[in-house]
């Protein structure tokens, strides 16, 4: 990749492919349906839980799990690639900063699944990521009161094996790296890699394992994970990275 990042107040920033077909931006929120559209045609149709169970299917669970992406996209910290020929946003990594709160208090996800979920296939995804991730005290783990999520990761099929999602991540430690100079902000990301290939690049951008939920041991609903997900997926994978300290 080509280091091509401009930085201004606004705090907005480039990086562009190697071969510079890709561009890989901040999201702006004047394109904010573009990032939906693309979270519902590459991440809810594909992602291992959504997949299983058959979430993409139900508008409503659809709807209401577009509403936690908007939500998160209002934090200003999620990342787009761009088609440079065609100014097409073609993949996305809907990121969510996470706060450290006092004892007893609801936490973003929380708060949602109770009050925006309706749909069982919407919450069971909901009440699936918070279980795992709170198999971890992040926070503890860390050393911080500050974590940005990787939540949603997704890249339209049609721009598969062009390592669209693997630059995404890359990029969105560039930002964290960036906001942390710049705003002393969190230098820790985290993510729930529910696939082997998503784990895959975790693995190769540095992120350590810190727990690993099987499918097998989880039911919800009378649902249980491993008899809705391909076999050749065992467990998500609950990471995270603190940025090396420059020398």
């Amino acid at each position: 990749m080509n280091r091509n990042r401009i930085m201004n107040s606004s705090f907005q920033f480039k990086f562009n492919s190697h071969d510079d077909k890709f561009s890989y931006i901040i999201l702006p929120i004047v394109r904010q349906n573009e990032a939906l559209s693309v979270v519902t045609r590459a991440f809810y149709p594909y992602e291992n839980v959504c997949k299983g169970l058959k979430l993409a299917e139900n508008t409503k669970a659809v709807n209401e799990l577009n509403e936690l992406v908007k939500e998160s996209i209002k934090d200003g910290i999620s990342i787009v690639a761009v088609d440079n020929t065609t100014n097409e946003i073609i993949g996305v990594s809907i990121n969510k900063i996470h706060r450290l709160l006092p004892a007893g208090e609801t936490s973003f996800f929380e708060h949602f699944v109770k009050e925006r979920c309706k749909e069982k296939e919407s919450s069971i995804v909901m009440r699936f990521m918070i279980d795992c991730e709170s198999t971890v005290d992040l926070f503890q783990h860390f050393k911080t009161d500050k974590l940005m999520e990787i939540m949603f990761l997704a890249v339209l099929p049609e721009y598969g094996q062009h390592g669209i999602g693997y630059e995404l991540v890359k990029v969105d430690l560039e930002l964290l790296a960036a906001l942390h100079e710049s705003f002393k902000g969190t230098d820790v990301a985290i993510a729930l890699w529910t696939t082997n290939y998503s784990a895959k690049i975790g693995e190769r951008l540095g992120f350590q394992v810190l727990s690993e939920c099987f499918y097998d041991k989880i039911e919800y609903d009378g649902i249980k994970l491993s008899d809705i997900i391909d076999s050749q997926h065992k467990c998500s994978r609950v990471a995270g990275k603190k940025l090396d300290k420059k020398k």
